[in-house]
């Protein structure tokens, strides 16, 4: 599979934005990646994408109506926004404290993070950086959870 810029996941998420309500609304009633596949508005964003990258596209898609763009993206980190959003005001967490972390970071594969990660976006009401956040859901690897785990664990 190809490599994913930040700049291509912000991209995508302009797209996205700039799509009717109707289409944005149909994207968001897709319980997942394989149903979003399948409706018609996924298409307007994905183009001539080749066949490798069109899950991954579904996965980030899958995610957008959870949270906004973030205005600005400078320093970003999504395990720092995770700690953040799973436990507000904490500058650290232990081990034994991350259990919803750890469940998200453990998930088998990319359909079981968009679902865990999807909920922590909604509950957070905060805005992410896609750009950051959808590259590493693109390139989701044990690389991309230690460096979650880097920034989840480390002090704020």
């Amino acid at each position: 599979m190809s490599d994913w810029t930040a700049e291509q996941a912000r991209a995508l998420r302009d797209a996205y934005d700039d799509l009717a309500e109707a289409q944005r609304a149909s994207l968001r009633r897709c319980p997942d990646a394989q149903a979003i596949l399948m409706d018609p508005s996924f298409w307007v964003l994905a183009g001539p994408a080749p066949d490798e990258v069109r899950l991954r596209l579904a996965h980030l898609i899958a995610c957008f109506p959870a949270a906004e763009q973030l205005a600005d993206p400078t320093g970003f980190r999504v395990g720092a926004f995770l700690r953040a959003a799973l436990h507000p005001g904490k500058s650290t967490v232990e081990p034994s404290e991350a259990t919803r972390y750890r469940q998200l970071v453990a998930a088998r594969d990319v359909d079981e993070l968009v679902h865990r990660l999807r909920k922590i976006l909604g509950e957070s009401g905060a805005p992410v950086d896609w750009g950051v956040l959808g590259r590493d859901m693109f390139a989701w690897s044990d690389q991309v959870r230690r460096a979650w785990d880097r920034d989840f664990y480390a002090a704020g």
